[in-house]
């Protein structure tokens, strides 16, 4: 358990040998592929991040702890309920009524979580799951967008329906960027490069055949939406994601104080990741993990912050010592993250918290 929930399991690379959409969205295939995967390197030996397989072995976790729940049903009953987070706060999307109440039921209950598209006056919009959909921000990826008008071959929407088998052949022609990046993508996959530098013929080793799962717009179709991808398809407005935050680790109402100091104090720093936000971005940022949990620290090697920073500038964070939790949510995929820069810079001037050390510039 502590192997998988500080990203040391060496697992980084497992996954269904079906990596379309509709093979990463048969659960049971995934779960086999998962529990007969091999390790990579010895559990506990190196952390390095988990992009999808976290979700899914925490979710297997869950399958055989509870016996049998399922984790969209854990989440729901175990952690959006109890905190009152319903219908805002949803790991996958639910195909059927579970957790979508009424807006009556949720004023009588004294509940004022309006997500997007959601006022106080609004009609409810908690019925079928395509009212549900409607209320998610569509993901749009600037980057890859720019690829398929370079003639790169990329397909141009995911959000369209024009998934599987045809997106998957079209972006081959994503081995051609690394190349120009980084020298031929077919390379070793140690993953240590040149101190200081980022080896992305590892990564292309780890992505070959799998280039379409890096259009983020692949999240926008129903069958990833609703499937068990724990660490991609969480949908949660940015309100509840920080009462989220709130209630379970300053409150402690999941996380007691002495399991979260414990969870902080086995922090690892994940190297590849950092090299590859100095490459994409030009910051320098100290990305490490604890258990479960991104742990950033403050001047002088503090570890207080404990969050995570989602693709394309998302941000969920929760600094112990002031018990300021915040929640950024981006509809628009890209590397840089100067828009959750500003608003954290700005939220924490106007509190007068002192600021974390995510950017050494």
């Amino acid at each position: 358990v502590a192997h998988i929930l500080a990203h040391t399991s060496g697992l980084a690379s497992a996954g269904p040998t079906d990596n379309s959409p509709q093979g990463f969205s048969d659960w049971t295939a995934v779960k086999r592929a998962m529990e007969l995967a091999e390790p990579i390197s010895e559990p506990g030996e190196s952390c390095a991040y988990h992009m999808l397989t976290f979700g899914w072995l925490c979710a297997g976790l869950v399958e055989a702890v509870t016996g049998g729940a399922s984790i969209q049903q854990f989440v729901h009953q175990r952690i959006a309920t109890p905190l009152g987070l319903t219908p805002h706060f949803f790991m996958g999307l639910p195909t059927d009524s579970t957790g979508m109440k009424s807006t009556d039921e949720r004023r009588k209950n004294g509940k004022r979580l309006y997500g997007r598209g959601l006022t106080a006056s609004d009609p409810a919009k908690e019925g079928p799951l395509s009212e549900l959909l409607d209320r998610c921000a569509t993901l749009s990826f600037p980057m890859f967008e720019q690829l398929a008008s370079s003639g790169l071959g990329l397909q141009r929407g995911a959000a369209d329906g024009a998934i599987g088998d045809t997106l998957k052949e079209q972006a081959a022609a994503f081995h051609g960027i690394n190349g120009s990046i980084n020298g031929s993508i077919n390379g070793s996959n140690n993953g240590s490069g040149e101190e200081g530098e980022l080896d992305l013929s590892a990564m292309g080793d780890r992505i070959k055949g799998k280039e379409h799962l890096l259009d983020l717009r692949l999240w926008n179709h129903r069958i990833m939406r609703c499937g068990t991808h724990p660490a991609a398809n969480g949908h949660f407005s940015a309100q509840a994601l920080a009462l989220f935050y709130h209630h379970a680790l300053i409150q402690g109402q999941l996380v007691p104080p002495h399991v979260l100091k414990s969870a902080i104090a086995c922090r690892r720093r994940e190297d590849s990741l950092t090299k590859l936000a100095r490459a994409a971005t030009g910051v320098d940022l100290d990305i490490g993990f604890g258990m479960g949990y991104q742990v950033f620290p403050k001047a002088g090697d503090r570890f207080t912050g404990v969050g995570h920073f989602g693709v394309g500038g998302s941000l969920a964070l929760c600094d112990l010592e002031s018990g300021v939790c915040v929640a950024i949510t981006c509809n628009k995929i890209a590397p840089d993250s100067a828009p959750a820069r500003r608003i954290m810079s700005a939220v924490f001037g106007v509190l007068g918290v002192e600021p974390f050390s995510l950017w050494n510039d």
